[in-house]
């Protein structure tokens, strides 16, 4: 089994697909911190079904996915893929090459395959297990990671230790085992407890036929009853359905009915109000009324004022000649005011009207001084002048008159416009109050609707309830229909007491099943095949002890080779790489963790009952430090590497992960780790990336990483033999 290539798309900063051929036994993958070389380490961590996205450097599932930068667009999703050469069927499939596949999605959905199908992460896991890649992932060292096994607790060491020499698979079946156990276990205790149940049952059931014989006439007698009932409630309600349908359809009709005529009625309404927009005509007439009375107040008042001027002319002809008055002047003032009120006959507008008379007024007062002021030396002139004046009168008297005959016209005519507006909104009146009668009689017929309504509904509710019940009762409607009942002189109160009271007896004898007989037989055959099934399933029990003992003892025995086996390659490797010194793995008991209540922690389940794990004792050469913690840096680191050298030259894993575990090692102490390298490649396959040039030149073939400013990671691949020859032209 070789490891053959590794497949990437979108995982962390390998946006693009990337592939990495693994030709050589030792790969190394170089480049600038920040590239990310370590992605290529983790993405072959969680490939082999790593859960942790703590321990890959993220927080959530979607950190793996490649996020985007301003020059490349974020990615949907990752994936990656570990092809192996398995031509020597380590992988117990029957494939040249197996194929195992992960992808996760933004929502953090994870998807795993094994060469190509889908397959569940259980399936991935105990697969990986049988080719001693278990859960400890102790072939995977990741960057700061180098400490991990000398940190990790005796128990947890050992547990890593069991992985690598293939004891996962012991232990999971061991787990399987024990789970079925645990599950045989609570069959027989159920298989038990039903057998203790049906002995008494088998007893029971025959006291029980004869009750059955006597509910059977019961139950016939039910049925009888409810028949009868359920065609007394359906008729009714048959006959309650036609009479309420009979009240709906005149009512129906009655509404249709009054909705027409409210449709009429608004016709007739929106007609008339159209023709009492037409009275236009009133309001013209009655802007002509205010115009002809005030007209006609003018006159009165001008007739009021020459009146008082002829009584006054009149009256001072009859007095002593006083004064002497220009006569001329009197006359051609009264022909200029006689012209005035000629002009005032001709004049409709009242506004001038009244300035004329205005005018005229102020003319006559000032020519009654003059007269008053002067001697007349013309009597005959002052007759003529209260001749003149009395005819003014009577055109004024002639004047007003007609107009009052025009006033008379247009009050007329004005009312009979009134008149017929009146009649008009009178009737509007009349057709409103009728609309709101009809719609007080569409509104009561509607009420009248919805209660027949109502009454159907609930009529319909209790129909459906009535099938409901039938339908409970194992009772169709062709039951009923058609067939004589003994009841049906009984109302329905009367059956559905006798209903109830037949219930009742029913209960009283219990509920027993019409086929108790059948029943006693088929449960003395089930008790007859639990008692086999007890003695089946106490050999079963007895067979997952065995394999769980067997189990158990295989794995410490083969834990035991095993670790033998690992301390003496642990020893050597330690030797080679400190020159000497001494390095010893020794058993330690495990003491029960206690809680935050002082009371022990029991073992995980996939931990057994291991009393003990694995302690680490080394001594160096040249120092007096026999203890880990006083060790240095490096001193650790070097420990560790041996450790794990020695794990896996004992049973090498099909491959081994490094990332910078050289890290922390000087350059004496880098030519040692690099010649181990060496040496371990002859047995597994080794991938490590490395800023160190001693772990650069054991590498067949060196994997560049770069970073562009697009963010995004790319490969360049090198032959190590290609690069000496390209240096030395």
């Amino acid at each position: 089994m070789k490891l053959k290539m590794l497949e990437l798309s979108g995982f962390k900063s390998f946006a693009k697909t990337t592939l990495l051929e693994f030709p050589s036994n030792i790969v190394g993958i170089v480049g600038p911190n920040g590239s990310g070389k370590s992605n290529i380490a983790e993405a072959i961590r969680w490939v082999l079904g790593e859960q942790s996205v703590k321990s890959l450097r993220g927080k959530r599932g979607e950190d793996l996915i490649f996020a985007g930068t301003p020059k490349a667009s974020a990615m949907g999703k990752a994936s990656v893929t570990l092809h192996f050469d398995n031509a020597s069927r380590r992988i117990p499939l029957n494939f040249d090459t197996v194929s195992l596949g992960r992808k996760v999605f933004r929502d953090g959905l994870n998807e795993y395959s094994i060469n190509g199908s889908p397959v569940r992460l259980r399936d991935i896991v105990e697969l990986l297990a049988k080719i001693g890649l278990g859960e400890s992932k102790h072939n995977i060292i990741g960057q700061g990671e180098v400490d991990r096994i000398l940190l990790a607790s005796s128990r947890d060491r050992r547990a890593m230790l069991e992985d690598a020499l293939g004891l996962r698979v012991y232990q999971l079946k061991k787990k399987e085992a024990s789970r079925k156990l645990d599950e045989t276990e609570r069959n027989l205790h159920e298989i038990e407890g039903l057998v203790k149940e049906i002995a008494p049952h088998l007893k029971y059931l025959k006291s029980l036929k004869e009750k059955a014989d006597q509910r059977e006439v019961y139950e016939k007698e039910l049925h009888d009853f409810q028949i009868a009932y359920f065609h007394s409630m359906l008729s009714g309600m048959k006959n309650e359905e036609v009479r309420l349908l009979g009240e709906d359809s005149p009512l129906q009709h009655a509404m249709k009915r009054v909705e027409e005529e409210i449709v009429g009625l608004q016709k007739s309404v929106d007609a008339k109000e159209e023709t009492v927009k037409r009275f236009g005509k009133m309001q013209d007439l009655d802007v002509e009324f205010q115009a002809l009375n005030e007209k006609r107040g003018t006159y009165e008042r001008e007739l009021g004022r020459l009146e008082g001027r002829l009584e006054a002319e009149e009256e001072r002809s009859q007095k002593p000649i006083e004064r002497i008055v220009d006569m001329p002047y009197v006359r051609g003032e009264i022909e200029k005011w006689h012209d005035a009120i000629r002009r005032l006959l001709v004049m409709e507008d009242a506004e001038s009207m009244k300035k004329v008379l205005r005018d005229v007024d102020a003319g006559l007062l000032h020519l009654a001084g003059v007269v008053a002021k002067g001697k007349i030396i013309d009597t005959p002139s002052v007759s003529a002048l209260l001749g003149d004046l009395k005819k003014e009168q009577e055109k004024l008297q002639e004047l007003l008159s007609n107009l009052e005959g025009e006033v008379a016209r247009v009050r007329k005519e004005l009312d009979a416009e009134e008149e017929g507006y009146q009649k008009l909104q009178q009737e509007i009146r009349g057709l409103d109050r009728a609309v709101r009668e009809k719609e007080e009689e569409r509104s009561g017929i509607r009420i009248k609707r919805e209660r027949v309504r109502y009454q159907l509904e609930e009529l319909r509710k209790d129909h459906s309830s009535t099938v409901q019940d039938m339908e409970f009762a194992n009772i169709s409607e062709k039951d009923i229909e058609g067939k004589d009942s003994p009841f049906s002189s009984f109302s329905s109160e009367e059956l559905k007491r006798k209903v109830e009271k037949t219930r009742l007896r029913l209960e009283e004898i219990g509920g027993i099943d019409e086929h108790t007989i059948e029943e006693y037989h088929a449960t003395e055959k089930r008790f007859e095949f639990l008692s086999k099934e007890l003695l089946d399933i106490g050999t079963a029990k007895n067979d997952l002890y065995k394999l769980i003992k067997d189990l158990d003892v295989t794995i410490e025995r083969d834990f035991e080779e095993g670790f033998k086996k690992v301390q003496n390659e642990f020893q050597n490797y330690f030797k080679i790489i400190f020159g000497g010194g001494k390095a010893i793995l020794k058993h330690q008991e495990v003491k029960l963790e206690l809680d935050e209540y002082g009371e022990p922690i029991e073992p995980k389940e996939d931990e057994g009952e291991k009393s003990f794990g694995i302690e680490i004792e080394v001594d160096l050469p040249r120092k007096r430090i026999k203890g880990m913690a006083m060790l240095s840096g490096g001193e650790r680191a070097l420990t560790a590497i041996a450790l794990l050298f020695a794990i896996s030259a004992v049973n090498p894993p099909p491959f081994l992960v490094l990332d910078e575990t050289d890290a922390a090692l000087d350059e004496a102490n880098s030519k040692l780790y690099a010649d181990t390298l060496k040496q371990l490649s002859e047995k597994t396959d080794l991938v490590i990336v490395t800023h160190n040039r001693e772990t650069m030149k054991q590498a067949g073939i060196l994997y560049g990483v770069t970073m562009g400013d697009d963010g995004i990671s790319k490969l360049l691949s090198l032959k190590f033999e290609e690069a000496r020859e390209y240096a030395n032209r």
